[in-house]
């Protein structure tokens, strides 16, 4: 299966290769190419896909913390089958593609194409860079994200709750609402005492905790 966006569109004569591959190897759970980023002001920019290593721990790795293997729809190709054994978690009205692309990056095999699949039209105001959507979602996405995935991958389950808590410490902290990103910072804390060697963080925390709080009107 390929998902496309309403407004986004297949590069020019991919399909017929597509296709053909396709039935070459019909097992395979997640075909990944490369896409061409087009701008509101029309500027176009061609990112190949990402590297994917054997392993499906290091995959994973690679995904939610490294972030060394960039994924998107339009420029990835799904095994129905592995769609409906980890559906679109209906409830999450943001980051809710996250799980689907953990889930079908680390179950089968993953092919990487030399290719452009996609145009992809980008849009500044789009729901991905929403602080209160990701908010609403907080740190249920964790959960969500490794609910379906085998024994063998739960160990990255508590660095990646790390990561989410610095994440939301971060939006929340540029949306204003210094109280709950002083929680969040103190959960990664709790979660990984090693997020105080990520100095960025660390730096904005403790800005952030050296400054007064505003008194109530």
């Amino acid at each position: 299966m390929l998902l496309l966006d309403a407004d986004d569109e297949l590069a020019p004569g991919v399909l017929p290769d597509l296709c053909e591959r396709l039935r070459q190897q019909p097992d395979v759970g997640l075909w990944l190419a490369g896409h061409v980023a087009v701008q509101p002001d029309g500027r176009e920019r061609e990112h190949p896909a990402s590297t994917v290593p054997a392993d499906s721990l290091d995959r994973l790795r690679g995904y939610l913390l490294d972030k060394q293997i960039a994924l998107s729809h339009g420029s990835c190709v799904f095994l129905r089958e592995l769609l409906l054994e980890r559906p679109y978690p209906e409830h999450l009205r943001h980051s809710e593609d996250i799980p689907v692309f953990a889930y079908c990056l680390t179950q089968r095999q993953v092919v990487v194409l030399d290719s452009m699949l996609a145009r992809i039209h980008k849009h500044p105001g789009s729901l991905r860079h929403n602080a209160e959507a990701a908010r609403k979602v907080g740190l249920t996405l964790v959960d969500e994200v490794f609910v379906k995935l085998p024994a063998s991958l739960q160990s990255l389950k508590p660095a990646y709750r790390a990561q989410r808590c610095l994440s939301l410490f971060r939006t929340c902290l540029l949306a204003g609402d210094q109280d709950s990103a002083r929680d969040y910072y103190r959960e990664a804390l709790r979660t990984d005492w090693r997020v105080l060697f990520k100095l960025s963080y660390s730096r904005k925390a403790l800005r952030l905790w050296l400054k007064p709080k505003k008194n109530p009107v």
